[in-house]
C-alpha cells in the first residue's frame, strides 16, 4: 500500500510540474488578450471586494471592468491556483512585471471569480488587474 500511495504522489508532481512549465511557456510566449481568447486569462478586471477569510488569507472579488458586463467565457474553476498581476499607469509597476500575487479560485460564475491570497493587495493595485 506505502509504495502505491508513493507512486501516486509521485505522478501528482510530475503532473503539477508539467502543468506549471506549460503555463509558464504560455505566458511568455503569448500576451494576456491572447491567453484570454483560449480561455486561459481574464484581463481589464476591478477588484470590487477585499475581506479577510478564514486564517488571515484575503479573499478578493474580481468582475468585469464595465458594471453589468459578464466575464469572458474561461476555463477558471474552484480549486485552480492563479496568478493576479495589477495593471496601472505607475511606472514602478510597468518596470516591475512580476510582481504578481497568487491565490486559489473559491467561486467563479459569469459575472465575477473570487480568489483567496495569503499576499496583501498592493494599494495601487485597487482600480484594475489581469
Amino acid at each position: 500500500m506505502e509504495k502505491f500511495i508513493q507512486n501516486q504522489l509521485e505522478m501528482i508532481n510530475k503532473e503539477f510540474d508539467y502543468e506549471l512549465e506549460e503555463t509558464k511557456l504560455l505566458q511568455k510566449n503569448y500576451s494576456p488578450k491572447h491567453l484570454q481568447k483560449f480561455g486561459l486569462a481574464l484581463v481589464n478586471l476591478r477588484i470590487t471586494l477585499v475581506k479577510s477569510g478564514l486564517g488571515g488569507k484575503n479573499i478578493i472579488e474580481l468582475e468585469a471592468f464595465v458594471n453589468s458586463n459578464k466575464l469572458p467565457q474561461n476555463q477558471f474553476k474552484t480549486g485552480d491556483i492563479v496568478g493576479i498581476q495589477g495593471k496601472s499607469d505607475n511606472e514602478k509597476l510597468k518596470e516591475d512585471k512580476d510582481e504578481k500575487l497568487s491565490g486559489i479560485v473559491l467561486r467563479s460564475n459569469e459575472y465575477k471569480i473570487s480568489i483567496s491570497t495569503e499576499n496583501e493587495i498592493p494599494s495601487d493595485w485597487r482600480d484594475t488587474c489581469t
